[in-house]
């Protein structure tokens, strides 16, 4: 069985080095040969991380030095990377995976904020005649739509990679809205409408079926018994 090393080990043990080959990389060493910024494996990650915030957005780090930076663990670094939406910034570059300071700060924010909604939302994967009971269920409560420059990108939990590629989480808004209140905006990707449009269809097929069993039922019971016919003399 396959082990892995606690955060805090993780930390000292990839993240650390890959700070100290980063900054040797970006500050040349003095004519003695010593380094002159001051980041060493004996650094505090509290100092470190204060170091890493005032690096330049274009600059390159490595995803173990990201997490330290970030604060999330080795697994949940690696499982960030391969669960998208929000799309891994990462790219291979030798023996390392990279991204920009910048495109790392746009992920976990789009991160944070995915885990953040989702707790207040039910898990749903109505797809129309499938499961149109959920498809109904849709329409009666709200639920949160990615909103960017004025258009709806779709549901914080099924988001399109192809929405949301060229559009930083900063420029994102959360709206809770009914399915026919998002409906009624403009949305960036007209296939994603058309798919919640046709589970906005099923679902209201289901409600005016719902609607009628119901109604028959209620007149059913309302109605007065037929009176007896009289008894013969």
């Amino acid at each position: 069985m396959t082990t892995h090393p606690t955060k805090e080990a993780y930390y000292h043990a990839e993240g650390i080095p890959q700070a100290v080959a980063l900054f040797d990389e970006l500050h040349p060493r003095s004519p003695n040969g010593r380094s002159t910024h001051g980041v060493d494996l004996t650094i505090s990650l509290d100092e470190l991380r204060k170091r890493l915030d005032t690096l330049p957005d274009d600059t390159l780090i490595p995803s173990a030095l990201a997490a330290l930076w970030l604060r999330i663990s080795q697994t949940d670094e690696r499982e960030r990377r391969k669960t998208e939406p929000p799309p891994n910034p990462f790219k291979k570059m030798g023996a390392a995976k990279k991204a920009p300071k910048k495109a790392i700060l746009e992920w976990d924010a789009a991160w944070r904020l995915k885990k953040m909604v989702s707790k207040g939302v039910q898990d749903m994967h109505a797809s129309g005649a499938q499961a149109t009971n959920k498809a109904a269920a849709t329409l009666l409560r709200k639920l949160q739509w990615v909103i960017a420059k004025g258009e709806v990108l779709g549901w914080i939990e099924q988001l399109p990679e192809d929405a949301i590629a060229d559009i930083p989480v900063s420029q994102w808004e959360i709206r809770s809205l009914t399915l026919h209140e998002a409906l009624l905006r403009p949305w960036r990707n007209p296939s994603e409408q058309k798919l919640w449009v046709a589970r906005y269809r099923a679902g209201n097929r289901l409600l005016e079926a719902d609607v009628e069993k119901r109604a028959l039922a209620a007149l059913a019971k309302c109605k007065p018994d037929k009176p007896a016919p009289p008894s013969p003399l």
